[in-house]
C-alpha cells in the first residue's frame, strides 16, 4: 500500500508539472507574437547612429483653438486604412467633449494626401514626419513628442475611440494636480500602455517646465523597429519619471497580481493533494 501511495504522489507531482509547462507554453506562444517578453528586456541605444525623424510639414494649424489647453496625440503610419475610421471619429469627439483640447496626428511620409485631407477636415492638426517613411513600428513613438511642449497632452492609440470615459479619466487626472497619469488598468511586463498615459508641465525648483523636454532626442537615440518597442521605451525612460515626480493612476487591478494569486492557489492545491495522499497512506497502514 505504501508503494501505491508513493506512486500516486509522484504521479500527481508529475501531472502538476506537466500542467504548469503546458500553461507556460500557451502563455508564451500567445504573447511572443506581440513581443511582450521582449518588452521586459533592457533596451540598448543604437550603436551605429540613430534613425532621426523630424517634422517635415504641417497641416490643419487653423484647427488649433486659440485658447488651447491640451493636446490628444496620435501616430498614424503603415496600415492607415485600418485605423483611420476610428481615428476620424475620435477627432470629432474631442472637439465635442473637450472644446479647448485638440487632436494632433503624427503621420508617416507614406500616408496619402487624401488621408491627410480627411484628418484635417475632421479637425486635426497633422504633422508629417520624415524624411522617409518608417521601416517598422518606430513611428509609434512620435505621439510622445508633445511631452516637450507647454500644454498637457495625452497619448492614445488610433484604434481606441475617444469617448466620455476617456474624458472622465483626463479630468480626474487634471484635478489631481499630478504631472503624469497612467490610464492603464493593468500592468504586468510593462508598467505603461503606449496609448494610455499623459503628462503636463510642472515646476521643478520653482520653475515651470515641459514634462519631458528632451523626449525627441531620447526617441531618436534608438533604432528599434519591433512591435511593442514604444512600451519598452516607456518602461525604460518615462516610467522612472512617473515614480520620481508622481502620477495619477486610474483604479486598477494589476495582471501581475492576478498571476501571483493564481500561482499561490495552484501551489496550495499541489501541497494539499500531496498532504491528503500521505494522510491516506498512514490511514491504510494502520
Amino acid at each position: 500500500m505504501f508503494a501505491i501511495n508513493m506512486k500516486l504522489s509522484t504521479l500527481l507531482i508529475i501531472t502538476y508539472i506537466i500542467i504548469i509547462i503546458i500553461v507556460l507554453l500557451v502563455v508564451f506562444s500567445t504573447t511572443n507574437k506581440r513581443n511582450y517578453w521582449r518588452r521586459f528586456l533592457p533596451l540598448q541605444t543604437c550603436p551605429f547612429g540613430s534613425m532621426t525623424y523630424e517634422v517635415t510639414s504641417t497641416y490643419g494649424d487653423s484647427n488649433v483653438p486659440s485658447d488651447a489647453q491640451g493636446v490628444v496625440s496620435y501616430s498614424l503610419f503603415g496600415n492607415y486604412d485600418k485605423y483611420s475610421v476610428t481615428l476620424l471619429k475620435s477627432i470629432s469627439n474631442i472637439q465635442k467633449l473637450m472644446k479647448t483640447w485638440y487632436a494632433r496626428v503624427y503621420v508617416g511620409a507614406d500616408i496619402p494626401s487624401t488621408t491627410l485631407d480627411s484628418l484635417t477636415s475632421a479637425g486635426a492638426q497633422v504633422y508629417v514626419m520624415g524624411p522617409n517613411a518608417p521601416i517598422g513600428f518606430e513611428g509609434a513613438l512620435w505621439r510622445y513628442l508633445p511631452a516637450a511642449e507647454n500644454l498637457p497632452f495625452v497619448s492614445l492609440d488610433a484604434d481606441d475611440l475617444f469617448d466620455k470615459k476617456v474624458r472622465h479619466n483626463i479630468k480626474k487626472w487634471l484635478a489631481s494636480g499630478l504631472p503624469f497619469a497612467n490610464f492603464s488598468k493593468h500592468s504586468c511586463i510593462v508598467p505603461l500602455a503606449a496609448g494610455l498615459w499623459s503628462a503636463r508641465p510642472f515646476k521643478i525648483n520653482g520653475i515651470l517646465q515641459s514634462p519631458i523636454p528632451n523626449i525627441a532626442s531620447e526617441i531618436n537615440g534608438y533604432c528599434e523597429l519591433w512591435f511593442g518597442f514604444d512600451e519598452a521605451f516607456l518602461k525604460t525612460y518615462v516610467w522612472p519619471l512617473f515614480k520620481q515626480y508622481g502620477y495619477y493612476q486610474v483604479p486598477s487591478f494589476h495582471l501581475n497580481t492576478l498571476i501571483t494569486i493564481g500561482i499561490i492557489i495552484l501551489l496550495c492545491i499541489m501541497i494539499y493533494t500531496i498532504y491528503a495522499s500521505h494522510k491516506l497512506q498512514k490511514k491504510n497502514e494502520r
